[in-house]
Parts: C-alpha cells; structure tokens; sequence
C-alpha cells in the first residue's frame, strides 16, 4: 500500500497533535481459525502498534469467538476490535459507532484485495453435488451462524436460489474454518461453507491437496486472488469503541495505514496491510434481507396507526372473543374433573421420565398378551442408533444379543415370568452398530392383573461397559501386585506402610504383617547419608517421581543393593494419595560390575591401575595441575634387560620380579602420586604438585635406584636398571594425555640410547621440529603425486652490458588452499630423506624441458638448478643427468648448470669431485651456491672443479651499510678471480647495489633489484622489455686506492647507522665519539700519511663536525630521552652526504 506524501503529511500532524497518557488497551480479534493460530498470527501487529505508539499506551491481544467478544466489550474489558463485516454492523448498531478506523488488506501472489466471499466445498469424488441445487436437504458443515465468510455469504446464495429455510439444509456447527475442512474430507458431511483465502491458507501451512476439494457455484472476480462461491463484501473492521481516547484512536490509525506489506508483522500475519475504511452498506443489505441482528424484528408502530389499519378485523375478532369467552366458561365446568386427572397422570409421567433421563438407563417394555415391545431412544442410543432407527420387535433384541448370552437369558426371563425366580438381572453382551461388544445390565419386573395374571415385563438397560472394564483392570493390577517378580511397596503420603508384595517379602526377609503400619527407614543400610534421603523426598515432592541405586539391610542384618524406583500416586483431583515403590535386589549384578571395573582397570598381577584407569587419573591430575598452576611429570619407566631374565629363568620368577620391583617402586613415591603397569616390563608414573621442574629430580635417581637392588628369588639373585623417560605438563602448546604419555614413551627410549640406567627429559623443541619435518614429508609426497609443483625462475644478467645471461630455476607448490608457497613453507628439513632426491629429479625434468621450448622460441639462456648433497651423492647421478641429456636433445650441456651448496660440496670432497668431472665431462657445469657462508679452504676449492661462485645474498644485502660485509664479498671476489672462476652477486636490491657491485669487479647478479622470480610463460616478455640502469653502464671496476674509498664510505654509513639506532632503538650499543679512534678516523689518519691532496683537509673537517653534532645529539638524548629527535636526524644525514659527496669527489682525483 503506497500513501501520497498529502495522506502522510496528515497522518503525521495527528500523531503530533497531542499527548496522550500512557494507558493500557485491549484488542479483540474474532478467532475465525483455531485460536492459538491467530494469536501467533497477530502477535508481531500488536507489537507493531505498541512500537509506534512509542509509550502513549500499552497494546494487550485478545484472541477469543464472537459470544466472548460481545461479552468482555459489555463489560467494557475490549477498547479495540478486529472482526468480520456482519459482527461490525452488530457492534456498530449496539455502540452508536460511526465507522471503523481501518479495511484490512489481503495479499496472494501478490494481488491486494479488501474483499472477501465464502466458499461451497464438497469432496472432489462426490457425483450427487455438482451445482448450488443440489444442497437441498444436505447435511453442511458451518464455523458458527454468526461468520460472514463461513455462513452468511453463502446463505444469501441459498435465499437467492430458494434453498434458506429452517428445513431446507441441516446446519452442523463445526466451530472454526478448519474443522469444517476436516468435517468434508473425513466424509463426515457432504457439503462446508468456509471464508475466501482459508483454503489457500491450508495448502501452505499444512499442505493441503485441493484436488481433493471441488468448488461449488465457482465464480471469477477480477483482481480477486481466491476461490469464490459467492458475492464480494468488504474485509475485516478494525474499530475503535466509544470509550477509547479520540487521540489514541489518530495514533492507532496513522500506525495502521503506515504499515508496509513486507513488514514483519504484516508478512506473519499473511496480509497485505490496511486501507481507509470501505463502504459497509452491502454488509447491513445482507442483514436485512437475512433477518438477522439488529435487523431481525420489526420496527413498532403506535396504536392510533394499528386501529387506522385494522379496525373491521378488530371489530370481527373482539365479537367472536366475547362468544368463544361465553362457551368456554359452560365447558369449563364439566371438564374441571377431567382435567384434574390429566394433570395427576402428565406429572406421574414427568416424574418418570426425569427420573429415567437422570439415571441414563435405557427402558424396554414388553406386552405379554400382544407381543409388542417398546425400546426407549435412550435404549437405542446406547446400542449407537438413532431413535426408531431399529424396529421395536422382540427379534431385535435376540438379533443384537451375543449368540452365547441367547439361551440362558431367554432361560432366566422365562423362569422369572413362570415364578421360579424372584427377581431378574441379566449381565448381557450386545453388539453396537459400530461392530464392537458393550456390556449391558438389564433389569426387570413383572406386571399382573387383578387375577394375578402377568401381562408385562418392564425393565432398564445400563451400559456397564466401563464397570467391566474396570473391574478387569483391578483384577489385572491384582495379579501383578501378587506375582510380581519386582517387591512393591505401597505407603501414605507420610510414608507409612500399608501394604507390600510377596517379592518385598522375599527380597527383605521381612513378613507383610511385620511391616504394615512402618516407615521404609527399618530397611535403611547406613550407606546414604541424610542429604541423600532430603535430596529423593524433594525430587519425589517436585518432580512426583524418583529412580536410582540404594543399599538396604535386611531383616538378617545383611546388605543389598536394589535399583528403586518411587512414583506418586494421585486421585481423580490430582491430589496427593499414596507413594508406590519399585525394586529389584541388583546385589549380584553390583559384584559383577565391582569384578569387571577391577579386571578393566587394575593390573591382575602387580594390582596397580592399568592403562585405562591410568589415562583416567592422568586426565584428572592434569586438570587439577592446570587449576592450581603447578607442575605434573609423566614417567615412562621400562626395565632394562628384563627380557632376557625372563627368558632365562622362566615366566613364573618373571612374574615375581615384577611384582616385588612393583612394589619397591610405588614405595618410592609419595601419598597422591600413581604408579600403574601398562604392559610387559613397562610402568608409568604421575607426579604431581611440582612448583618447578628440577624439584622432581630426587624422586627421579630414587626409582632408578630401587629398579637396580638386587632381588632374591629361589635363591637366585637378580639385578636389573630402568630407563625412565620424562614428560612435564603444562606446556606451550595445548596436549591432551595420550600424548604427554608418547612423549615421556619417547624420551624413554632416547634414555635406552644413550646407554640405560638413566632418565631423560622429553624436549617439545626436538618434538616440534621433527613432527615439522615428517609434516613437511608428507606434503612433498602429496605435492609430487597430484602434481602441484611448479618451477619459478629468476633473471640472471650482466649489469655493465644489460645481456641476460640465464635464469636460475626456483621451486614453488601451488598449495590448493594456500596458494603459491616457498620453499621454506615446504621443503625445511627433508635434505636427508629420499624424497629430496624424488624433487630434484622432478626439477631437473622440468628445467630441462622449459630449456628447450626456450631454444625453440630463439631464446638462448642457461638455467641453473639447486641440486641437494643426498640426490648429488646418489648412486648414478651422473648417469641420470646423461640420460636426461639425452631426452632432450636440443639442449646444449652447458646450458645447464648445478648449483651445489659450499657446505654440501665440501661433506664428502672426493666423492664430489668424481661427480664433478663426470658431469662436466658431459658438458654441465657447476656453481657453489651461498659461497662465503661455509669454511672451505683454498685447498678444497683448488680441487673442487666448479665454474661459478654464487656469493650468497646476506653479504650483498648489506654491503652498502656493513663494513665486515663488504669486506667478505670484496675477498670472496678476490678468490674467484684467483681461481679463474665466474662470479654471481645474489640478492641484489638496488641501483646502488649494481653500482657498487661493478666498481668491486662482480658484473655479473640476480636479485628484486633486477626481477622477482615468475613463471616460465613471463620471460620472454621480460626479456624483451628489460633495460638496465644506465648508472650501470657508466661504472668502471675501482682501482685499488678507489676501493679503499669505497670502504671509507662504507665505514662511514655504518658509523651514522650506529648513532642512529642508539637514539632509536632500546639498549642499542653507544657508538665511538671520539673522531680519531673510530674506524674511519682511523682510515683517514691513514690517507693523510700517503697523500698530501687538499680534499683530504675539507673530509676531515666535515669528519670532525659530524662527530661533534653526533656527540651533542647523543648527550641531548641522555638528559630528555622521550623528545623527539627526528629533525636533528635529518642535519645528522645532511652531515653524512656531505662527506661521502666529498669522499666520492676524492675517488674521482684518483680515477684521473
């Protein structure tokens, strides 16, 4: 429903205009469908209203028929009404209202109406009602008269067709729209009137297949989304009753005409919202025409206006009055008697027929001398027939009574007529109409004639069907008291007895007449304290029920455990009778389950716990550790050499050593602590309580040394150690028992290791780094099998040419969650397992394939893959590589290089230097790979027959800012030119980087300087677009006094960098003040004594004010260590470059 914004601009002033004081109302809804339903149906709208209210009044629902609503609105307990059309014409007509607030919308797939008709429905199967004719005479199922869509509707459509009379349709009051559904589907009537939409409604609460259904005296409407029999009248009223606030009553309005068809309370209640009042008028032509309230009497007429009208007749009816009055009286007299003797015998039928409708018998009179019967409609009503449904013959009884019961009554009626019988009761089975058996009581006496002649035998029938039924029941109840195998104990609500069973008897050892008038306690054991008994008799007083295990005594003294089980017993008032007990004697199946938890959880031989009771304190111990923040160790203590003892001497003096170490060791430990035998020779101890580790280290040596007294036995001396391993708890990170108890198992067999008779302590750093490891394995397994690995490569070029000389190949898993991952996400720690060598075949495959589809496209490059010490030392590695040659016939040998690690190369010399020079006999070549970071000597590398060193990436990164650094690759460098060997920088990151790398001589490097690693498909396009910086191209390798400059340089940064960190970072080092003494005073007192050049006095002035600037700084900072010193940092900087342009502008004095 869309309003104009003129329509909201009103309904806002009149929520504005007032207000009102807070005040509850009452809203009646007419529950046309079960109550409940409509309640939840319209909850959310009373909510509604109450949230745009807003605190001007409180919204109560009430959801009740009509009868109630006119009811509570008499008694004024109603403010507010919603309801069908016809009751709002009553409600209107009895309160003098002027209209309703609202018209209630209805939506259906998502067609808004504010009508609403009736429905005809029949069964789909019925062929006798086709048509609005064919309801004469018909049994119809109706909500109530009252509802408009339920009955009124469709009863205009019978008036209009000549069918509304008293006679023309039976009426069956179901009471609500569902039960008429029910009523026709059940085939109970043929034909129900219900409201539009109902249906509908039905289908999609409960699934309800129409097909079942037809519609009579179907009609179409248009814009009129359900089925229709009848004509169209307006929706339901909301109306506002006289006595309501004329505020709230704006408010009220203005929220219902603002509420939105997707509005929660809207969609719940299956509405489309609501409307400005419609026009009633067709509703009230409707009432008239049915005559119904108010509408159902005719209006008075004054008496001036009947005598006008009807003054002949008057005159005609006052003289026949007088003459009729006349005879009556003479008549009245000779029937003064008479009357007075009807009047005697209607009371003494009244009387009778009073007495029999109050007493629910049924009569039968039978004449003896015509043979005629009568049978009461209440006879027939109890048989399930209709009054003179069945005919009033002597063969119907004899055809209703059951075959067996014909005979003998016939006998006990006729003996009672001939005299030899003073009375007549007869207990008979007669068949209902339903088929069913009931019993029937009938009694009856004799009537005689004056000659004592009988002449008729009149009697009752009472059903006894729930009597007999009964009466089975206690019979039934009898003999389960009696023979009951379970003691029954039945007691008054103070606990008294009054009565038990045999089986109390036998189970107690009491008699009955030993216990009747005591309380239950003569049976109590002393095994449940009083809070056990308090806590049953609360849950019996609370809950009307008890069940659980108890222990009694009985009358010999002895104990028995017995599952009870207590019931109250209430009587036809629900209140409080008797208490009822149950039991069984469970004392046998108590020793069994005491048996089995001792075989399941203790040790049959040295009787300690076993491991599942084990697991089971460990469990607990730990908790309680964790409450108390204390410590807890797990000792995994196994015998050493036990196995052989046990071999040589045999199982039996097995056993007993077992059993006397056993009991030494448990003697060994404290009050709380456990020690259990989980198998064999092996036994684990808990300790608990420990403030620190080392505190349980005495208790330690005490076991290893009570495992290592001798033993005799049979005059056998035994010695024996342990080896105990030990595990602490709580650790870093989350375990559970079983895996503490692995790793103390663990540290167990570390300790056998390493020698016996010892302890040792599980280490959860070893721990981690191994289950990293065996991690790691299983992921190289899965990446190789579903083929998830990828190569990545990395450009290698020459910086003083721009040429890019190959590529070094990077492995990659394409992770299906993680995505693409390192090789340190995967590949850490499995250089010593066979898989590394699965991998590198795997990449070399790959290298080599990628080298010639390159070939192929005219690119010429090499590519340099990372080979691991285990797959270079394996067996035939060199004839693998020839082989894979071979494969790949396009690629030239020395396309391909292997990187060796320093460190890899130098495990095994000769070993490699045989691999070496067969593999460069193929025509591949090597390079040592992270060459600075091992210690080969000069020897070794003399023999090593490699063509390239890799420097590895840490000394490149920090050359710049590092003086040891740059020291290292400046030597590193050294060697290779020494040896004749190739050179490659690795991790390049910068212009400055290339620069200096160039003035050091090392053309040739890789790194996020020059490109990241990518995929294959990404280096030609690479290539094609790479430009080097052209600094580069300028920079010429550096004499040796330029070197020395360079490492003034150097020096320098890093002695700004230490001044730097100190201000900044916490507890960093104090950097050298003093100008001479630092180091590159130190180089520069140097250069004075070799060259006498004037540059050298502008450095060493700019040398000495940096140094004092940095001394002001640095003492600044010890007094206000929290200001902010960025602004000094930036002149510190300032002062740097100044020296380094000076430093650079003195290596270009020497390149001259």
């Amino acid at each position: 429903m869309v309003l104009s914004p003129s329509s909201l601009l009103l309904l806002l002033s009149l929520l504005l205009q007032s207000v009102a004081v807070a005040e509850t109302l009452k809203l009646g809804i007419f529950a046309y469908r079960p109550a409940e339903l409509i309640r939840q149906r319209y909850q959310p709208l009373t909510d509604y209203l109450n949230q745009q209210l807003n605190g001007y009044a409180t919204i109560e629902l009430k959801v009740m028929g009509l009868e109630q609503l006119d009811t509570t609105m008499a008694a004024r307990e109603i403010d507010l009404l919603f309801t069908n059309p016809n009751h709002y014409q009553f409600v209107r007509n009895q309160y003098a209202l002027s209209g309703p607030l609202v018209t209630l919308i209805r939506a259906e797939n998502g067609i808004e109406t504010t009508r609403l008709g009736g429905v005809i429905i029949t069964r789909s199967d019925n062929p006798l009602i086709k048509d609005i004719t064919d309801l004469a005479g018909e049994r119809i199922a109706i909500p109530k008269e009252r509802h408009m869509g339920g009955y009124l509707a469709q009863a205009f459509e019978l008036h209009r067709y000549g069918i509304f009379s008293p006679n023309g349709v039976h009426l069956i009051e179901s009471g609500s729209h569902d039960a008429v559904v029910a009523a026709v589907l059940n085939r109970e009537v043929n034909v129900g009137f219900i409201r539009t939409g109902v249906l509908e409604q039905l289908q999609q609460e409960q699934g309800l297949d129409l097909s079942q259904l037809q519609v009579i005296h179907s009609r179409k409407e248009d814009d009129f989304p359900f089925l229709l029999s009848t004509e169209l009248y307006p929706e339901w009223a909301f109306v506002a009753l006289p006595w309501v606030n004329s505020d709230l009553v704006r408010r009220v309005t203005a929220a219902l005409l603002l509420l939105e068809r997707d509005h929660l309370a809207a969609r719940q209640a299956n509405i489309g919202g609501f409307a400005p009042p419609a026009d009633y008028i067709k509703v009230e032509q409707l009432a008239q025409k049915l005559q119904l309230p108010p509408y159902d009497t005719p209006p008075p007429i004054t008496l001036q206006q009947f005598w006008h009208h009807y003054a002949i007749q008057l005159t005609f009816m006052l003289s026949l009055i007088i003459f009729g009055s006349l005879v009556l009286i003479l008549l009245s007299r000779s029937h003064h008697r008479l009357q007075e003797s009807n009047r005697a015998l209607i009371r003494s039928e009244e009387r009778f027929q009073l007495a029999m409708r109050g007493s629910h018998d049924g009569l039968w009179d039978w004449d003896l001398l015509t043979n005629q019967i009568y049978y009461s409609p209440r006879w027939m009503e109890m048989l399930g027939y209709e009054a003179d449904e069945l005919p009033q013959t002597l063969t119907t009884w004899k055809q209703l009574l059951q075959e067996q019961d014909r005979h003998h009554s016939w006998q006990q009626i006729e003996a009672y007529i001939e005299g030899h019988r003073t009375s007549l009761e007869l207990e008979l089975q007669m068949r209902h109409k339903q088929g069913h058996r009931i019993d029937i009581l009938s009694r009856g006496f004799l009537v005689r004639d004056e000659n004592l002649r009988p002449t008729r035998l009149v009697g009752t029938h009472v059903d006894i069907s729930r009597q007999k039924q009964y009466e089975q029941e206690l019979q039934l109840a009898a003999s389960v008291f009696i023979n009951a195998r379970e003691g029954i104990v039945i007691t008054k609500i103070d606990g008294t007895i009054i009565e038990v069973n045999s089986a109390f008897e036998e189970i107690t050892g009491y008699r009955r007449q030993e216990v009747i008038g005591k309380s239950p306690a003569i049976l109590k054991s002393g095994r449940q304290g009083e809070a056990f008994y308090q806590q049953m008799w609360q849950q019996l007083q609370n809950e009307g029920h008890w069940s659980g295990q108890i222990w009694n005594r009985r009358k010999d003294g002895s104990l028995y455990a017995e599952k009870l089980n207590i019931s109250s017993v209430t009587g036809a008032t629900e209140k409080l009778q008797n208490y009822i007990g149950f039991f069984s004697d469970i004392t046998l199946q108590k020793q069994n389950e005491e048996q089995l938890n001792r075989l399941a959880h203790y040790d049959l031989l040295t009787n300690l716990p076993n491991r599942t009771l084990l697991i089971d304190r460990l469990e607990q111990d730990m908790r309680r550790t964790h409450r108390r923040r204390q410590l807890l160790a797990v000792i995994f203590l196994d015998l050493d050499r036990f196995k052989i003892i046990n071999e040589q001497y045999g199982h039996p003096i097995g056993d007993e050593i077992l059993l006397q170490l056993s009991q030494k060791m448990a003697a060994t430990l404290r009050e709380g602590d456990t020690l259990a035998r989980i198998g064999g020779d092996e036994f684990v101890a808990i300790v608990t309580d420990l403030e620190h580790d080392d505190q349980g280290l005495p208790l330690f040596n005490r076991l290893l040394e009570a495992a290592a007294e001798p033993l005799s036995l049979d005059e056998i001396t035994v010695r024996l150690s342990a080896s105990l391993g030990i595990s602490y708890y709580p650790q870093v990170e989350t375990i559970d028992a079983e895996q503490l108890l692995r790793q103390a198992d663990q540290a167990m067999y570390q300790a056998k290791q390493a020698g016996k008779n010892r302890f040792q302590i599980f280490d959860t750093e070893v721990d981690h780094h191994v289950r990293q490891i065996y991690g790691n394995l299983q992921n190289i397994h899965q990446a190789l099998e579903q083929n998830q690995l990828l190569l990545y490569y990395q450009p290698k070029v020459n910086l003083h040419t721009g040429q890019v000389t190959g590529c070094e190949a990077l492995l990659r898993w394409n992770h299906p969650e993680r995505g693409i991952l390192p090789p340190a996400a995967f590949l850490l720690g499995i250089d010593n397992y066979p898989v590394i060598c699965d991998v590198g075949d795997w990449v070399l495959h790959q290298a080599l394939q990628q080298l010639q589809q390159w070939n192929d496209q005219g690119l010429s490059l090499s590519v340099s893959v990372n080979i691991a010490a285990r797959h270079l030392q394996q067996p035939g590695f060199s004839d693998s590589i020839a082989e894979l040659l071979q494969r790949y016939p396009k690629v030239a040998p020395k396309q391909l290089i292997l990187e060796i690690l320093e460190t890899s190369a130098l495990d095994n010399i000769e070993a490699s230097v045989d691999i070496f020079r067969r593999c460069r006999r193929l025509g591949v070549r090597f390079a040592l790979d992270d060459f600075g970071i091992g210690y080969s000597s000069l020897a070794y590398l003399k023999q090593l027959p490699v063509n390239e060193l890799k420097i590895d990436q840490h000394f490149v990164r920090d050359m710049l800012d590092d003086p040891d650094d740059f020291a290292i690759l400046e030597g590193v460098l050294g060697l290779a030119n020494a040896f004749r060997l190739d050179s490659v920088a690795e991790g390049m990151e910068s212009v400055e980087h290339g620069v200096m790398l160039i003035q050091l001589g090392c053309e040739q490097a890789q790194g996020y300087g020059i490109a990241r690693p990518m995929p294959a498909a990404n280096i030609p396009d690479w290539i094609a677009q790479w430009q080097p910086e052209p600094a580069w191209a300028a920079v010429q390798p550096a004499t040796q006094d330029n070197q020395s400059v360079l490492y003034a340089c150097i020096e320098h940064r890093a002695w700004v960098g230490a001044v730097e960190r100190y201000i900044t970072v916490k507890n960093a080092p104090l950097p050298e003040l003093q100008e001479g003494i630092c180091r590159f005073g130190y180089w520069l007192h140097k250069q004075q004594q070799l060259r006498n050049e004037t540059i050298l006095d502008d450095i060493i002035r700019s040398h000495s004010a940096i140094h004092q600037f940095a001394a002001r700084l640095i003492d600044d900072y010890h007094h206000q260590p929290q200001a902010d010193y960025q602004m000094q940092l930036q002149q510190l900087h300032d002062l740097r470059d100044q020296l380094l342009a000076e430093l650079r502008f003195l290596s270009g004095m020497f390149t001259q």
